[in-house]
């Protein structure tokens, strides 16, 4: 066997290596967009969860939760406004952690959309939540994202 027969054979051998490089990449690379897009709808449900939880978890807070969503905001004392004004703050900062996400790229529209239509609901439905948004500036792009969507109700959140 010749020096050329060699080299085009060693060629050949070099551009399969590569060739099942690329394949085994793409695979990684596809394998690692499922795992992250399961993290990343973890990381949602763990956040609700999280916000329903702190809203009910007791008695109390479930009472002042009723009121707020009912539109029954009146009459309400300092500190109860004080605890709501938190709750809409938790549930703000996990919002905006999803529109984040969504404006980089890595939470789809469709995800942002129902997300988005569901919070937009939760802050409008309510004196406080609107105060929250026109009083909470840190927020300003997530009122304006809240806006750009339509109007209607994601959820029933009140029997």
């Amino acid at each position: 066997m010749n020096w050329e027969a060699l080299g085009a054979i060693a060629e050949l051998a070099a551009a399969i290596s590569v060739l099942a490089t690329l394949v085994y990449l793409a695979r990684q690379i596809k394998d690692n967009s499922k795992l992250l897009s399961t993290t990343i709808q973890d990381s949602a449900m763990e956040g609700y969860n999280v916000v329903n939880q702190w809203a009910v978890g007791d008695e109390e807070l479930a009472k002042l939760t009723y009121r707020m969503f009912s539109g029954d905001d009146s009459g309400l004392s300092d500190l109860e406004r004080f605890r709501l004004d938190f709750i809409l703050r938790i549930y703000a900062n996990h919002i905006y952690k999803l529109y984040r996400l969504y404006a980089d790229g890595v939470y789809s529209e469709k995800q942002w959309h129902s997300s988005g239509l569901e919070a937009k609901e939760v802050y409008s439905r309510s004196a406080l939540g609107r105060d929250f948004m026109r009083n909470n500036h840190l927020f300003d792009d997530l009122w304006v994202a809240f806006d750009a969507l339509e109007d209607r109700p994601m959820s029933k959140i009140l029997t």
